[in-house]
């Protein structure tokens, strides 16, 4: 469980029950469900582990996989290597030989995206057990 604590006056217009909120760890079927929607061809991070390997295993591992989830949710921190990207440069356009044609992009663990995308879809879901955010529409 994340617990955010907001420390001095909110910059939100709400009166304020309890100035914490909550995100639950994904359930295993969560976790089965994001893995196997990835696309096949996301490239690796700096873990190598490829997507078509962790989709093949992640029956084998998913009991791992969702410890790490849960520590990570609880404690609000991630693995070191999670925080580790590989950068590689790719060609916006005009000619290649010039550098300013080229922008960086990260190439983060598969598990690190996983993770992501279950707190992106919380978040944009109004999937936050929360006091700080109001319920979708504005009306309590």
């Amino acid at each position: 469980m994340i617990v955010i604590v907001i420390h001095g006056p909110c910059p939100c217009p709400l009166s304020l029950i309890n100035d914490t909120f909550s995100i639950a760890p994904p359930s295993k079927q969560t976790i089965l469900d994001v893995i196997g929607s990835l696309r096949s061809d996301i490239a690796s991070g700096p873990d190598n582990i490829p997507v078509t390997f962790l989709q093949k295993c992640v029956p084998f591992l998913i009991d791992q996989i969702e410890h790490l989830f849960s520590l990570s949710i609880k404690t609000g921190t991630h693995p070191s290597l999670w925080k580790i990207a590989n950068v590689t440069p790719v060609h916006k356009k005009g000619p290649k030989a010039i550098v300013d044609n080229y922008r960086p992009i990260s190439l983060l663990s598969i598990l690190s995206k996983v993770l992501e995308r279950f707190i992106q879809a919380i978040a944009t879901t109004g999937g936050v057990n929360n006091e700080l955010l109001p319920p979708p529409g504005g009306v309590n």
